[in-house]
């Protein structure tokens, strides 16, 4: 009789669902996870990118507006609209061979689920005078 339960014990398969999907559980939500943050990073380049182009335009074309380098500075911090980055920084140098040049860069925190990586990210536009 024992051996009989035994059997029947071991070729039930009726549990095998749930314990597959235990089992992958964690690896999906990892990649949902750095999935969500990787799109936080590339949304905050694509700004960063925009920010430093924008304020590059401003310092050749409004004269008015991005007059020195501190309203520069102000101008690009007020165009970049991505999550927050460590240590965000904009550098004006003007007339450049290239005409008006403008320098970006942060670090962004990049949570994967499993561990934290700071990703530096970096821009530069320069516009023609």
């Amino acid at each position: 009789m024992t051996m009989r339960r035994a059997r029947g014990f071991l070729s039930n398969e009726g549990g095998a669902s749930a314990v597959e999907f235990v089992l992958v559980l964690p690896l999906l939500l990892l990649l949902t996870i750095g999935t969500i943050y990787l799109t936080f990073m590339l949304h905050a380049a694509s700004s960063l990118h925009y920010a430093v182009e924008d304020a590059a335009r401003c310092a050749a074309v409004k004269t008015m507006v991005c007059s020195d380098s501190a309203s520069t500075i102000t101008y690009a911090t007020g165009r970049y609209s991505g999550p927050g980055l460590a240590s965000l920084t904009f550098t004006p140098l003007a007339a450049q061979a290239c005409g008006y040049r403008v320098s970006g860069s942060g670090t962004f925190s990049l949570r994967t689920g499993l561990m934290t990586l700071a990703v530096p990210l970096n821009a530069t536009a320069c516009f023609p005078t």
